[in-house]
């Protein structure tokens, strides 16, 4: 479980970042992210239920992408909120291959 202050909930936040973001994508996630004036990084797990039908199965993928991103927190970049749409590919993917495709996608495009 990603800390309250790594976490985004609020639905205006949310709106501002799919309004304002930039948005990138690889094979398993679509990331989309922007700026914010805070010394933390911020961010959100979204899975369709295109991705899978039963919930269970959807909470589970949140739960492994997000103990990805805490054990990625400390080498990413900080100030950033970020949204992580999940792809229907990543339905069937390992932990490990989760946290590389995250890693490189994240640190890729929030360094800048």
């Amino acid at each position: 479980m990603l800390k309250k202050d790594n976490r985004i909930k609020s639905p205006v936040i949310f709106q501002k970042i799919f309004n304002q973001g930039k948005k990138k994508d690889n094979q398993y996630f679509k990331i989309i992210f922007c700026k914010n004036n805070k010394n933390v990084s911020r961010f959100a797990v979204v899975v369709s239920t295109k991705v899978h039908r039963l919930a269970v199965k959807r909470n589970f993928l949140k739960r492994k992408i997000k103990n990805a991103l805490k054990e990625l927190i400390t080498s990413l970049p900080q100030g950033f909120d970020a949204l992580i749409i999940v792809k229907k590919q990543s339905s069937d993917v390992g932990f490990n291959e989760i946290k590389n495709q995250l890693k490189e996608l994240l640190i890729e495009n929030l360094k800048n």
